[in-house]
């Protein structure tokens, strides 16, 4: 990796700085509000009445995650249509910022995040709770040194420091953006900066890039082990028979196949339907988006319910929550005697297994399999919404073995997948110190820390 500390600028040559956090800079760089440098243009509220399937496409503040625009989920204007709106079209190189959402220190939130408009959106119109954002002049201020601007940690801070309303629904305004102060050196310069950022992000962006794909192949092989320990057994010489079923196929002759709903002590389930509160009320408030794909419950952003209100939807060691709708639909999540006490929002769905026929954790080690993932297929197919409703899971066929050997088939399978889990949960720490140090890294291009007329 680059060493910053080799290209550090001089300390003789430097000059107070007007940014919170930044003692200093260049002393031949300028400090000017970005009002004064840029131009901008609110997106505009297209009527989904009049969105088509194909012609002028619309980014949505969905649309924007993370670092890149998503050109999936797309809304579309007739081309006509869309002629009335040229004001609010998007080319290529223009910044986005959103300005409505969820608090910025939202983990997905994209609240006052720039983001950088490809090729392939070249043309398109931008919605709502958001902003293009443009140089006024291309030779005082570069539009890609602007955008690494916006992405630096200073400028980061300042957002977290002036961004107003809830946990749910934040904003922040463009005046704010406006009185924010850029370090501006010649273009000169700026064009040198751009050069070396892009030069060594691409470099850190490819070591990412394989270490993700590592990720996958590790989630592949966990799967695969999982599918077939709960769907073949654990010995290779059982004998078979056909499940009579496409998405599940051959299972050991001995095992039976059983609905959810003969598996379960109640009858599943539906969260309750309040809103979650920041406070700590006494019962952690598990919504749908509070586990990931993996079913390991998130530590940020937690909501909490009161006892009165919570009461009759807690959670015991064992339980098995199902999402039943949504982008995360079919999702599951073990809730284990190591969480505190909890209770659960309604786009969730409680299984209590009946220990006597089904151990909890064989259940869940069935939803982390490929047959499983098949049968949610199958159920997307038959409908034009993704939902899986209590009476659908009920329905959820089980290739179940003796109790004795689901015991066995869930101690191979946590002991197997606890070395996978491991060099997962290392590779995506050494994932995190990269993308940390590619925000350094910009932070200091930016603001004069790094020296880069020196450098070829």
């Amino acid at each position: 990796m680059f060493n910053i500390k080799n290209y550090s600028t001089d300390h003789s040559d430097i000059k107070l700085s007007k940014i919170e956090g930044l003692k200093s800079l260049p002393k031949h760089w300028d400090q000017i509000k970005i009002g004064y440098l840029i131009l901008y243009t609110k997106g505009f509220a297209f009527r989904s009445s009049k969105f088509k399937n194909s012609g002028i496409g619309i980014i949505k503040v969905t649309n924007l995650k993370k670092d890149s625009i998503i050109l999936k989920n797309i809304s579309y204007l007739s081309p006509e249509e869309a002629s009335n709106y040229s004001k609010y079209k998007i080319i290529e190189n223009d910044i986005i910022i959103t300005t409505v959402g969820s608090h910025p220190s939202v983990l997905k939130s994209a609240v006052g995040k720039a983001f950088l408009v490809p090729k392939s959106a070249d043309g398109m119109l931008l919605n709502q709770n958001t902003v293009i954002v443009r140089s006024k002049d291309n030779k005082k201020l570069s539009q890609i040194f602007l955008f690494y601007y916006l992405k630096n940690n200073h400028f980061w801070q300042y957002i977290l420091s002036t961004v107003g309303g809830s946990a749910n629904q934040s904003s922040i305004k463009i005046k704010d953006i406006f009185s924010f102060y850029i370090t501006l050196p010649s273009i000169k310069e700026q064009i040198k900066i751009e050069n070396f950022l892009k030069k060594q992000l691409f470099k850190l962006d490819n070591i990412v890039i394989k270490k993700r794909k590592l990720i996958i192949l590790l989630q592949e092989k966990r799967q695969t082990l999982i599918t077939q320990a709960v769907i073949k057994g654990l010995s290779p010489n059982t004998p078979m028979k056909d499940s009579g079923i496409e998405w599940l196929g051959e299972i050991p002759k001995h095992w039976d196949r059983v609905r959810i709903k003969y598996l379960v002590k109640d009858k599943l389930q539906y969260g309750a339907n309040e809103t979650g509160e920041i406070e700590n009320l006494g019962l952690r408030y598990i919504r749908i988006t509070d586990f990931d794909n993996n079913g390991k419950l998130l530590t940020e952003n937690k909501r909490f319910l009161s006892l009165n209100k919570g009461k009759s939807y807690l959670l015991k060691k064992g339980d098995i929550l199902f999402a039943r709708s949504g982008a995360t639909v079919g999702k599951a999540f073990y809730y284990s005697e190591d969480n505190k006490p909890a209770c659960f929002a309604g786009y969730l769905i409680k299984a209590t297994c009946n220990p006597t026929k089904c151990f909890p954790l064989y259940l869940y080690y069935f939803t982390s399999s490929f047959s499983y993932e098949n049968w949610k297929k199958s159920i997307y197919s038959q409908a034009t919404i993704q939902n899986i409703s209590a009476q659908k899971y009920n329905q959820l066929i089980i290739p179940l073995p003796p109790l004795k050997e689901q015991n066995e088939i869930i101690n191979y399978i946590t002991k197997e997948t606890r070395i996978i889990d491991y060099l997962i949960k290392e590779i995506k720490s050494q994932v995190n110190l990269i993308e940390e140090y590619h925000q350094i890294l910009v932070t200091n291009a930016v603001t004069g820390i790094i020296n880069v007329r020196g450098l070829t």
